[in-house]
């Protein structure tokens, strides 16, 4: 199976560049937040997203509840994509 993904690069805190491929965003009502999610070397990674001084500050500290919710999104996505 093949999953069209856009790059994205990050900038860490030390300004150190990262290339992901982005898999999918998300806006989560219950949370009112915005999610990511992305592959870093084969590491599926979630995290949210924020706005601030025209850059995005992605945050990694995420509940179990808000993991719980993004994994049934992945599930229900790739079931989604004809193979």
């Amino acid at each position: 199976m093949v999953i069209p993904m856009e790059t994205i690069t990050l900038i860490d805190e030390s300004r150190k560049t990262i290339e992901a491929s982005l898999l999918l965003t998300y806006y989560s009502e219950e949370y009112n937040k915005n999610y990511l999610i992305y592959l870093i070397d084969n590491d599926l990674i979630a995290s949210s997203y924020s706005k601030k001084n025209n850059n995005y500050i992605i945050n990694n500290d995420l509940t179990d509840k808000e993991f719980d919710m993004l994994d049934k999104l992945i599930e229900t996505k790739l079931g989604e994509i004809d193979v």
